[in-house]
């Protein structure tokens, strides 16, 4: 006989099996280090934290980048932005990817991009099973940052699959392959469930 109680149990294991974490968590760069200087170079590594979700991040060829504010610049970041974002321009030439490993497996990551007018830039992003971009390739996005786009604009790659690890982006052209700023890495991880296990085990000493 199934009893009320049963009900309780499989709650209690999924509760606990998320605790602290949101099925959507976006890693935004509003209360990181910061510089007013978008070419100092000032970090190689960044690890933050969102919700019981982690990423470090650094760049493939352990290049330099900045988080840039933009309250002294006469430029404007993107619409929605605030006014922190991810800078590769300390190293804009460098033929190398932004690197982000996460400290769980997620099942959907998007990456905003954009910049204040010039050139057109390709981005690109990927997403991979294991840490540091190793592993199964599981996906990849792009898009074209058109260079005629107002400032103020930005647009976004996103990979829907089970199992992402970690993924790798950026956005440029060939004479500067990273050119891009970037904010609002956003990801998701599988809601979680009572599972069939834990449900036929409840059944059996019912």
């Amino acid at each position: 006989m199934f009893r009320p109680w049963m009900l309780l149990v499989c709650f209690a294991l999924t509760i606990s099996s998320s605790t602290y974490v949101h099925s959507d968590s976006v890693f935004d760069f509003e209360s990181e280090p910061m510089n007013i200087d978008a070419r100092a170079g000032s970090l190689d590594t960044l690890t933050m934290s969102v919700f019981g979700i982690s990423m470090n991040l650094t760049r493939s060829s352990g290049n330099s980048f900045d988080v840039w504010n933009d309250s002294v610049s006469s430029l404007s970041l993107p619409f929605g932005w605030g006014s922190q974002a991810l800078s590769p321009f300390a190293n804009s030439r460098a033929d190398d990817y932004f690197i982000v490993t996460f400290s769980r497996k997620l099942e959907f990551v998007s990456v905003e991009a954009g910049n204040f007018g010039g050139q057109a830039d390709t981005f690109v992003l990927k997403a991979y099973s294991g840490e540091n971009g190793t592993g199964t390739l599981l996906g990849t996005d792009s898009f074209l940052w058109d260079g005629t786009l107002n400032r103020g604009t930005a647009s976004v790659a996103s990979v829907s699959l089970s199992g992402i690890r970690s993924i790798a982006f950026r956005g440029g052209d060939n004479q500067f392959p990273n050119s891009l700023f970037v904010d609002n890495i956003t990801v998701a991880i599988p809601e979680p469930t009572c599972g069939g296990v834990t449900l036929a085990a409840l059944l059996a000493i019912a």
